[in-house]
């Protein structure tokens, strides 16, 4: 896929994410309590699907500063105003409803975020409808270096040299996969040649099938670059295990 026909898909799903749809649920939003969650005025809380604001890389105080201007952010953003919810409800282990939500103009909550660099995507395992245009939003923000972009200790990794301080925490990884395996079920993606020290994606069997399922063929990231994200483990070397195809941009198409 070209640069053209890449930045036209991302304007074609972001237009489409413009149009409410039918029977979405509006609720009256009061105020922020994070960069990512909001306080209905029934004083239940509502967790903004597929973003995160970046936490564990940097120092407390850096962190703290980040935090409170998503918060800020999204507070003015969302004050006495009507949010439509997509999609069936879901609650998070916190009691949080976790949906994708918009203004009724059709504005998506998350784009001025992340286009202010100050969240990025997180996908949930159920991958989330329109996820390319929060690609889009992202990347806009990270190749502008706003937000938390600017700061080294939050830039992408090469998965040929992840600092063992990284590990632990939520981070994005680019790479080449030099091989597409499974075994016993289970997927993997291994970025160099010794899979006990070097990089390496995996899915569980479960989501393996359910990718698979999808349409998506495993062997054909082998010899792709790609961007990862997700919880960077340690376990044989670094390790991010993904539960669905979205966690992976391929960046040379």
């Amino acid at each position: 896929m070209t640069v053209f026909s890449r930045n036209l898909c991302a304007l074609l799903c972001a237009l489409s994410w413009a149009v409410p749809p039918a029977g979405a649920e509006p609720l009256r939003a009061s105020a922020a309590a994070d960069g990512e969650t909001v306080i209905l005025a029934d004083g239940s809380a509502l967790r903004l699907a597929a973003v995160r604001v970046p936490s564990g890389e940097a120092g407390a105080g850096r962190e703290a500063a980040l935090a409170e201007a998503a918060r800020a952010e999204l507070d003015a953003m969302v004050q006495d105003r009507t949010i439509l919810l997509d999609g069936p409800a879901r609650f998070d282990r916190h009691g949080r409803r976790v949906a994708l939500a918009r203004f009724e103009d059709g504005a998506v909550l998350p784009f001025a975020l992340l286009s202010a660099g100050l969240v990025r995507v997180e996908v949930p395992k159920e991958a989330a409808e329109g996820l390319e245009a929060l690609y889009a939003a992202e990347a806009a923000a990270r190749s502008a270096g706003r937000g938390f972009w600017g700061r080294p200790e939050f830039a992408v990794l090469d998965a040929a040299a992840i600092p063992a301080e990284r590990r632990g925490g939520f981070a994005i990884v680019e790479g080449r996969a030099v091989e597409a395996a499974e075994q016993a079920g289970r997927g993997y993606l291994n970025f160099g040649p010794d899979w006990k020290a070097d990089f390496t994606v995996t899915a569980a069997p479960q989501d393996l099938r359910e990718i698979k399922r999808t349409g998506v063929d495993w062997a054909q990231y082998a010899g792709r670059t790609l961007r990862v994200r997700g919880w960077l483990e340690d376990y044989n070397g670094p390790m991010i295990e993904i539960g669905s195809a979205a966690a992976i941009e391929v960046l040379d198409e």
